[in-house]
């Protein structure tokens, strides 16, 4: 059974290899979602013998324990091996832009979220471009 889990380790790393070179060439959203399928599969792979996922007569043999052992393996490895790459990092966080369109005002910027809201922004940016402001702290 081992000789199996090594085969299956060694051809998940051409798989993996190959996913992270899409990394450099595809956009994060089309990767997350490529690396989620991914994952599924593989998780998927402990279960997918049973068929019936509710039936109450599962019992843990052998080849069911290899069967999660060899998946687990193959999502470590997988994790380990995107884990290395900066890219990676962006996919996991939460997305930026959502489809739907939000119409509550921005929040105002303090010393966490520091970013300009529509109502002080303008502002700052008209003052800071204006030729007759002094921007220089007064000498003395």
């Amino acid at each position: 059974l081992d000789q199996s889990l090594l085969r299956s380790l060694r051809s998940s790393g051409v798989v993996n290899d190959f996913l992270a070179g899409l990394v450099a060439v595809f956009h994060a959203e089309h990767m997350h979602s490529l690396l989620a399928k991914y994952f599924r599969t593989l998780r998927d792979c402990e279960t997918e013998h049973l068929g019936d996922l509710s039936a109450t007569d599962f019992q843990w043999t052998e080849e069911n324990l290899h069967r999660v052992r060899s998946s687990r393996q193959l999502r470590l490895q997988a994790i380990e091996r995107f884990a290395g790459l900066p890219s990676f990092i962006a996919m996991n966080y939460p997305r930026k832009y959502s489809g739907e369109s939000t119409t509550r005002r921005p929040a105002k910027s303090n010393w966490l979220n520091q970013y300009t809201g529509s109502e002080d922004g303008d502002e700052m940016w008209q003052s800071a471009h204006q030729p007759d402001v002094e921007k220089l702290p007064p000498s003395g």
